[in-house]
């Protein structure tokens, strides 16, 4: 079975009585850092959602979400010219839809997709959620530069720590006078060369947290706004605040799910959400529940080079 074979079998099975499979597509369905490939389609009132293993061959997860659509949002990117999809339901949490123009596995994707997208034009409300540039309230950016001084900082008691142990080695005994002398003879030259490096990148983040940089949301008496929806504080039960992560093969930015109640339950992802911005949305709701992971491993990672310097230093 070819994958449009796949696609059209999988969307035609969520059909239901007296219904008309419409534009099936194929895409990425994002869901905060995880990606799932997927089929997506529309009936006269639901969107198709039929999720596939990462060899396309096998369907893992399938829906039917109805389509009572709050706003949307379509952006095309700038390098690879896929279209990010962005769907928020007036009940319910809200879908990201990356698709790509041409699939070479699927010829009906380069007339599926401007269908698909037409549709989505034709039914979604006619109204648009302004834009985030223009409302006014605490605006929360992307930072760029957190991490990176994360990391500079990190390594700022890796050159005290090796030259005490050093000199605790040489004079073999620990002359806690003398070797507090030769760490403080080390200061001068080690604050230029740190203040040469962490200075810029402080105000750089000051700089970024309250001038420049893409802002992701904005928060005011209401809620928070996002692109393309608002969460009022009134429906916001709980924050998930999951910190930025690096492994060997990509980076993963720092997400914050919260948990919505209203109509129904359900979640919102919201990407790149910085940390000092929880201590805003205390402010407006002060009795929410916020839970930090990944904190153990954050500090692990800060430590590294101080537990390594001791290790060589002891070595040597």
């Amino acid at each position: 079975m070819t994958y449009k074979e796949l696609m059209i079998d999988a969307l035609t099975d969520l059909l239901e009585d007296d219904e008309t499979l419409m534009h099936p597509i194929y895409g990425l369905f994002n869901q905060g850092n995880t990606h799932y490939y997927g089929y997506f389609g529309f009936t006269e009132h639901y969107l198709l959602i039929a999720l596939v293993s990462g060899t396309g061959k096998q369907i893992t997860y399938t829906t039917r979400v109805p389509l009572d659509i709050k706003s949307i949002r379509v952006k095309q990117t700038a390098i690879f010219k896929q279209f990010v999809i962005d769907i928020a339901f007036n009940v319910g949490a809200s879908c990201r839809i990356t698709a790509s123009p041409k699939v070479f596995t699927i010829d009906t994707q380069k007339e599926n997709l401007p269908r698909f997208l037409e549709h989505l034009y034709t039914i979604a409300p006619k109204t648009k959620q302004p834009e985030l540039k223009r409302l006014s309230g605490d605006n929360i950016r992307i930072q760029y530069f957190n991490y990176i001084l994360g990391i500079f900082l990190s390594f700022v008691p890796v050159v005290p720590i090796m030259i005490l142990i050093m000199e605790w080695k040489e004079s073999g005994e620990w002359l806690f006078g003398e070797l507090i002398s030769a760490f403080i003879k080390t200061l001068p030259v080690t604050a230029v060369i740190w203040g040469v490096i962490l200075i810029p990148l402080f105000l750089l983040s000051i700089l970024n947290r309250f001038c420049f940089g893409k802002v992701i949301c904005v928060l005011d008496d209401k809620g928070i706004h996002t692109e393309n929806d608002l969460l009022l504080w009134t429906d916001i039960k709980s924050i998930s605040f999951k910190t930025a992560m690096h492994s060997r093969f990509r980076y993963r930015p720092a997400c914050t799910t919260f948990s919505i109640k209203n109509a129904r339950e359900y979640e919102i992802d919201i990407m790149h959400f910085p940390f000092y911005a929880l201590r805003k949305i205390k402010r407006h709701c002060p009795d929410v529940k916020v839970e930090v992971h990944n904190k153990g491993w954050l500090i692990f990672i800060a430590l590294c080079p101080t537990i390594i310097a001791i290790v060589l230093s002891l070595l040597s």
